[in-house]
């Protein structure tokens, strides 16, 4: 096997001070490079610890606006909102009409409303007294259950049979 000869053509010698200049330059370009490579890495750097900033920035507000919004949670979830005496009144005025309203409409029949009544007692007499005495029933139960304090060892349902009476009287009305 042969292996192919390279001809090497001589370069023409240099003069040492050409060879100084070269070098010279080289180096200069060398040094060149190195300050805007260095520059590039700064530049690298500072953008890298920008980031860093702006995401650790970033994490911590998060982080407040998940531990305000915990809060948030928590005190919803521990306290009632206190009501004063004119918003208790708004709400049970608007409760008692639409306890009217309910009355009316499930209580229309007069004929099976004149039923309901006790007839040794003779109350009520028209329908009208009726719907007042289911009305009057209805709200007397849910203000005792909101406002009467609790007895231990007595039964929690005390108006069983009125809720049944009022069942029983709605069941007959839409019959």
């Amino acid at each position: 096997m042969s292996v192919p000869r390279t001809i090497e053509m001589k370069k023409p010698p240099l003069t040492r001070d050409k060879e100084n200049q070269y070098l010279k330059s080289q180096a200069r370009e060398l040094y060149q490079r190195h300050l805007v490579d260095s520059e590039k890495i700064r530049r690298l750097h500072d953008l890298v610890s920008q980031g860093r900033e702006d995401a650790s920035k970033a994490d911590r507000l998060h982080h407040e606006e998940l531990t305000k919004l915990y809060n948030k949670i928590n005190s919803l979830q521990m306290r009632r909102e206190s009501l004063e005496d004119i918003q208790v009144l708004d709400k049970m005025r608007i409760l008692n009409q639409n306890l009217e309203l309910w009355i009316q409409s499930n209580f229309k029949d007069v004929k099976r409303l004149a039923g309901l009544g006790q007839p040794d007692v003779q109350f009520p007499r028209s329908s009208l007294q009726c719907r007042a005495w289911i009305q009057g029933c209805v709200t007397e139960m849910i203000y005792d259950s909101i406002f009467s304090p609790f007895y231990f060892g007595l039964p929690d349902d005390p108006w069983g049979q009125i809720i049944e009476f009022i069942k029983a009287g709605v069941g007959k009305t839409r019959a």
